[in-house]
């Protein structure tokens, strides 16, 4: 808890980014037929072939991804962390569209926004992120908020 107290950055795009990086591991893993020439030199030092092991890692990649899927991907906090992640100043300039209802799916709000939000959305998304320098995300918001006072 001191760790989160203690930082300011975008805490929520970097677990939904953690997230993905171990859903793409888990279903390599399921999918792999071999799993690295370190492993396999292993398992033939110890006079096993490496074959017989495929189906036993298969297994466990299988339920990690049972345990991932019942615990993470239906997790209540999961589809919040998703769409958090247009608040990360790093992630806008990554997001395939700015289109406000592209992200309407996760943000309800967004499926049929007002007209304020529509303006305020007009200025978050044409910031040139890029030219403002920040070590953290309330200096960020500090060097941005001015745009914000109109609403």
């Amino acid at each position: 808890m001191n760790f989160f107290q203690q930082e300011n950055l975008p805490l929520f795009p970097f677990i939904e980014g953690r997230l993905e990086q171990l859903n793409i591991y888990i279903n390599n893993g399921i999918t792999l037929e071999n799993f690295g020439e370190p492993l396999t030199t292993f398992i033939q030092n110890l006079n096993f072939a490496p074959e017989s092991f495929q189906t036993i890692f298969k297994s466990a990649y299988n339920v990690a991804f049972k345990k991932f899927r019942e615990h993470i991907l239906t997790h209540p906090c999961h589809e919040l962390f998703k769409a958090t992640q247009i608040f990360d100043p790093r992630f806008v300039n990554l997001t395939p569209t700015r289109d406000i209802l592209f992200y309407s799916t996760s943000i309800m709000e967004f499926a049929n926004p007002s007209y304020n939000l529509l303006q305020e959305w007009a200025i978050y998304c044409n910031f040139d992120l890029s030219l403002i320098e920040y070590s953290n995300l309330e200096e960020f918001w500090q060097k941005v908020s001015h745009n914000h006072l109109l609403f």
